[in-house]
C-alpha cells in the first residue's frame, strides 16, 4: 500500500517517509506532479527535479533498492522504470516536450549514460519553416544492458534482451537480442543473450559455453513496437499523473518490447529498376 505526502501545490510523493535520501534531493518546481518510489527505496547521490506541471516519475523496486540518477522531468512528461533495474553509477535522464521514457524489467544501467527525449532547442527548415527536430519518446525493453557512456536520444527504441556497447549513440530502433555499437549505433551481432553475474574474477578458460541454452532472455514473437509507441502517445495526451500511472499499469504490465530490424533503404539503382 502506497502512503502519500502532498504539498501546497498538489505535488504527490508516494512513500516519502519510507524512502531514504542519501546525499539526494527531490524538488518540485511546478504543481500537480507525482513521484512514486517503492517502499524502502534508497536515493543515492541523486537529484529528481520536476520543472513543470502534471508530470509523473514512477520507479518500481530496483535490483538492490538503490537508485542513482540525475533526473529532470518537464510539463506533461512521464518516466516509468519497471522492477529490477540496477544503477551501476549515475544515470542521467532528461524528459521533456510532453514525451515519455518507458523502461521494462531487469534493465542494467552502467556508468554515466544519458537518456533524453528532446534536443531542447528547435531547428527549422529554411525553405518552409517547419521544425525538423521535435521531441520523441524513448522505449527500452526488458533485460537490456546499457554499457558505459551510452547516449539514448529522442525516438530510440531498444528491443528486449539487447546490449548497447560502451559509448554508443542510439537514435533509432535496436532489434531484440542484438548488440549495437558506434555513433550512430549499428547492429554488430544478432541472436545473443546476456546474464548479470560479474566476470571480473573469472578466468576465461573456466567459463563454460551454454550448451543447448534454454533461458528466459531470448525473446521471440511478432514486433509490438507500434503498440508501445501508441501507448506512449496516450500518455502524452493524459494530463493527470495518477491517470498516467493507471495507464502504465494497464498498458505495459507484462508486455515485453519486441522489435524487428528495420528494412534497409533502397539504393538509387534499386529504385531505378522498380516498375511503376
Amino acid at each position: 500500500m502506497f502512503e502519500t505526502e502532498m504539498d501546497a501545490n498538489q505535488n504527490l510523493f508516494f512513500n516519502q517517509d519510507k524512502v531514504q535520501l542519501n546525499h539526494s534531493k527531490v524538488v518540485f518546481k511546478g504543481k500537480n506532479n507525482c513521484l512514486i518510489l517503492d517502499e524502502g527505496a534508497i536515493l543515492d547521490h541523486s537529484e529528481l527535479i520536476f520543472y513543470g506541471d502534471n508530470a509523473l516519475v514512477y520507479i518500481k523496486k530496483t535490483y538492490n533498492k538503490h537508485i542513482h540518477t540525475k533526473l529532470s522531468v518537464h510539463t506533461g512528461c512521464t518516466v516509468f522504470i519497471d522492477e529490477g533495474a540496477s544503477f551501476n553509477g549515475r544515470l542521467n535522464i532528461m524528459v521533456s516536450e510532453h514525451q515519455s521514457l518507458i523502461v521494462g524489467k531487469d534493465v542494467m544501467f552502467s556508468f554515466e549514460s544519458w537518456i533524453r527525449t528532446s534536443d531542447v532547442h528547435a531547428i527549422y527548415n529554411v525553405e518552409n519553416g517547419n521544425r525538423i527536430n521535435s521531441g520523441k519518446s524513448v522505449f527500452i525493453g526488458e533485460h537490456v544492458w546499457l554499457a558505459q557512456d551510452v547516449k539514448v536520444l529522442k525516438g530510440a527504441t531498444i528491443g528486449s534482451g539487447s546490449v548497447v556497447g560502451a559509448g554508443a549513440v542510439v537514435t533509432s530502433t535496436v532489434p531484440n537480442n542484438s548488440i549495437v555499437a558506434g555513433n550512430p549505433s549499428k547492429v554488430i551481432r544478432h541472436n545473443i543473450f546476456w546474464e548479470r553475474p560479474s566476470m571480473h574474477n573469472k578466468h576465461p578458460e573456466t567459463l563454460p559455453s551454454k550448451q543447448n541454452p534454454v533461458n528466459p532472455f531470448f525473446y521471440k514473437g511478432a514486433s509490438n513496437q507500434k503498440e508501445w509507441q501508441e501507448n506512449g502517445k496516450n500518455l502524452s495526451n493524459t494530463e493527470n499523473p495518477l491517470d498516467k500511472k493507471n495507464l502504465i499499469d494497464q498498458a505495459y504490465s507484462g508486455l515485453k518490447l519486441l522489435c524487428d530490424l528495420p528494412s534497409p533503404a533502397k539504393k538509387w539503382w534499386q529504385w531505378r529498376n522498380t516498375k511503376a
